[in-house]
């Protein structure tokens, strides 16, 4: 085994001399073949369509940084770059279709005529969004460590976080118990644009009212935060419907809709295992069903100090981040992530979904029940409303359809839409 064994390329691109040098090749003919790839793939750079250029931008990414940075880059060039220059060569792009590309963006707007959201800790969108957990698991020094972040601009596990306003309601909790937490955590008591609550009003008893005030007087808020949901909800005797749970959620989604701003809304999950894990949100389907997405706390063990955080919703990729919680801070901190959509195995009813809409079949409407039945699927209206609701990022991106839930006077309607890549 030749460990010493190393190569120096030094060809000649657009009349100036690179060098690149690379050691531990175990032998010699090894080390021959991966200077001949960088000279070819050097030399024939400026002529290369763009897309092949960041297949080896990403190569050469893997080996430098860190794997959620890697996702992230991956994931936003996919979305929003790739699409435009994709297939246009690097020596053919000129400043005007770079100006062509920024107007594409800025003047994008979706189906509610609303533009790209902007992200506040590359995992937290404009939405409204539930963290559940098993009681006493770590979901509130979690959600206060996503708080503290945002307020102050620091990043996360690796991601860059958007420094702004956050309301943080700990409504199972005292001021005393919320400083000394936060200070065992970051040393501090409080930071500059983080704003404490303990008490707030319930859902149709002055709580969106509430919510809407803080607005006007912090416009900028990036994040606000209910901890928990059951706190803020009306009283039942502990029996929620399909509907109520549905309606609750509504509520805020239409504050957050109209207000484009992130509210993280902390509950349980019941005990029972599921198969589909996010199964396990204590309560009916209509709480997930409404929300923009989820993130789900969970252990193998209880008496671990190791979680797995999941992360599932309209506006992002699907992730798995693999937590290790620091003992003496209690802080969370990333061991390795998971975001590789690409990679995801088929998913049936998206198949399905693409066989009946598509280039020859531009529009499907109907309810949640016909579309049962059109496709085929086993499954209850307002479970295939859910899932739609989860995966219509991901129904996009790699079919093409386009997922809206709309209501009129007849009902609540499905509307896809097959919208073809452009040329």
């Amino acid at each position: 085994m030749c460990k010493g064994t190393g190569a120096d390329s030094g060809d000649r691109l657009d009349g100036q001399t690179i060098h690149k040098k690379k050691r531990g090749f175990d032998t010699k003919r090894e080390a021959q073949q991966w200077e001949r790839d960088v000279i070819h793939q050097a030399n024939s750079s400026l002529g290369m369509v763009f897309k092949d250029f960041i297949s080896l931008y990403m190569m050469d990414m893997e080996q430098r940084l860190k794997s959620t940075t890697v996702a992230s880059k991956r994931w936003i060039i996919d979305l929003k770059i790739t699409p435009f220059f994709g297939r246009m060569p690097l020596n053919e792009i000129k400043p005007v279709d770079v100006r062509r590309w920024q107007n594409s963006l800025t003047s994008y707007r979706d189906a509610n005529g609303r533009p790209y959201t902007q992200t506040y800790l590359s995992l937290l969108y404009p939405g409204t969004y539930i963290l559940a957990g098993a009681p006493k698991l770590g979901k509130s020094f979690l959600i206060a460590q996503m708080a503290y972040h945002v307020s102050t601009g620091l990043p996360l596990w690796g991601y860059n976080a958007r420094r702004g306003p956050v309301l943080y309601l700990a409504l199972e909790d005292d001021y005393g118990r919320l400083q000394k937490r936060l200070y065992r955590m970051f040393g501090v008591e409080t930071s500059e644009n983080l704003y404490l609550g303990t008490e707030a009003s319930s859902l149709g008893r002055g709580l969106i009212e509430q919510l809407e005030g803080f607005m006007r007087e912090h416009p900028d808020t990036k994040l606000m935060i209910i901890d928990t949901l059951q706190k803020v909800r009306a009283e039942a005797n502990g029996r929620y419907s399909y509907a109520a749970d549905y309606q609750d959620i509504v509520q805020l989604k239409a504050f957050t809709d109209k207000q484009n701003v992130c509210l993280m809304i902390v509950h349980h999950t019941r005990k029972q295992q599921a198969e589909d894990r996010f199964d396990m949100i204590s309560g009916t389907n209509g709480l997930l069903g409404a929300a923009d997405g989820g993130f789900l706390l969970t252990k193998e063990k209880r008496t671990s100090h190791r979680a797995l955080l999941e992360v599932a919703g309209r506006d992002q990729p699907d992730q798995k981040l693999h937590l290790i919680r620091d003992e003496g801070k209690l802080l969370w901190k990333l061991e390795k992530a998971e975001r590789e959509r690409w990679k995801e195995p088929p998913d049936p009813l998206l198949e399905a979904i693409d066989g009946l809409v598509n280039a020859g079949a531009p529009e499907w409407r109907g309810t949640a029940t016909a579309l049962a039945g059109v496709l085929g699927v086993e499954m209850k209206p307002n479970t295939l409303t859910m899932r739609l609701n989860v995966t219509a990022g991901r129904l996009f991106n790699e079919h093409g359809v386009r997922y809206k839930n709309t209501r009129s006077h007849a009902g609540r309607q499905i509307v896809l839409r097959y919208e073809p890549p452009e040329a």
